[in-house]
């Protein structure tokens, strides 16, 4: 399942936990606090949970799904991602 975290976090400390997080689940950053990748149901679930215990009560963190209908249908302007989303597609990201 491809997924797609954004975060907007003030502290740099808890920013940085969930970056190393994200980074360790195998999501690629797409922008500062935009990262996307390839994890199964229950991965999503441990996610969720294990990013939680960083946030301070103003932090926010979205954790969305794509379908494959929606990366069919990605629109970009500047610099083409699609790229990127072919090699998502084609690895599978683990912890």
């Amino acid at each position: 399942m491809i997924i797609t975290v954004m975060y907007d976090i003030s502290e740099n400390k808890i920013r940085k936990n969930v970056v190393e997080t994200l980074e360790e689940f195998g999501f690629y950053r797409l922008q500062k606090s935009v990262f996307i990748g390839n994890i199964d149901k229950e991965l999503r679930k441990s996610l969720s949970v294990y990013m939680s215990r960083f946030l301070k009560r103003e932090d926010k963190i979205y954790i969305i799904p794509l379908t494959k209908w929606c990366m069919s249908h990605i629109l970009t302007a500047g610099n083409d991602v699609r790229p990127i989303f072919s090699v998502i597609r084609k690895n599978q990201f683990t912890v």
